[in-house]
């Protein structure tokens, strides 16, 4: 019999308008290791925010790896510097979180409002790193829509939950994007796409694409090691029709008019 595991931690790990800001993914975890044995074992590095132990939402149990939030990132490099790593008779292996926010994607941009511009407008939201503007290569014009790349995550959420956005005088729509080398095949990590799938985005998105919301949780690039992909991939009711227009359905998806 597998250890309880308490489902009620986890509310700040989970929690999509917090980033991955001291933060560590921990695979390996034993199917008896508990939220509370595995929180005692990293409060030995330092002030421990919160910690989730992940599970199979069917059954319950431990899916083996879990996430633990340090008060500072100091204790991160303390961890990594300490191993090897064994808690309740295993082997773990802690590293650093990546960061859980892409390319936030900006549709109805103006094809002569500057780089500037934008990142000024959304500095309000955040530091931003980067803008992508691409450029249509018959006309040599901007195309009408944008990429947006916050120094920190947690602020993608603020922008896409508020939606539409007055940038140089123009109506503009905020959603989340991805760039498409970072989606993960199906069996390798988790909340990735079958090869070749795009979710009915291909035309306004170019070479980016949105995945569903319940895949993932932000959590990709950690390997098929830790726990697998979601049940429900495969599915025909969830997995067939994602291509062709979104997930859940095998209708071909309507471009957003940009």
């Amino acid at each position: 019999m597998s250890a309880e595991i308490d489902t009620k931690a986890g509310s700040l790990i989970d929690n999509n308008e917090i980033g991955n800001e001291n933060k560590m993914f921990v695979g390996g975890l034993s199917k008896k290791t508990t939220v509370e044995a595995f929180r005692t074992y990293f409060e030995a590095y330092g002030d421990v925010k919160d910690v989730v132990v992940k599970t199979d939402p069917s059954t319950g149990t431990s899916r083996g790896f879990g996430f633990v939030m340090f008060t500072a990132e100091e204790s991160i490099g303390k961890v990594l510097a300490a191993g090897p790593h064994n808690l309740d008779g295993k082997r773990i292996d802690p590293k650093k979180a990546e960061r859980r926010d892409g390319k936030m994607f900006v549709g109805g941009v103006k094809s002569d409002t500057t780089v500037e511009t934008i990142k000024e407008y959304f500095s309000q939201f955040g530091e931003v790193e980067s803008v992508d503007r691409p450029v249509n290569k018959q006309t040599n014009e901007n195309k009408p829509f944008c990429f947006v790349i916050f120094r920190k995550d947690g602020v993608n959420s603020k922008c896409i939950k508020q939606r539409y956005h007055e940038i140089d005088g123009k109506r503009c729509e905020c959603k989340e994007g991805i760039a498409k080398e970072r989606m993960a095949p199906v069996g390798q990590f988790y909340g990735g796409a079958p090869a070749g799938m795009s979710y009915g985005y291909q035309q306004p998105y170019g070479s980016y694409m949105i995945p569903p919301q319940q895949w993932g949780q932000g959590y990709t690039g950690y390997g098929q090691q830790w726990g697998g992909p979601p049940q429900q991939m495969g599915s025909r009711g969830g997995g067939r029709g994602a291509g062709r227009g979104g997930a859940g359905g095998r209708g071909r998806g309507r471009p957003a008019p940009y």
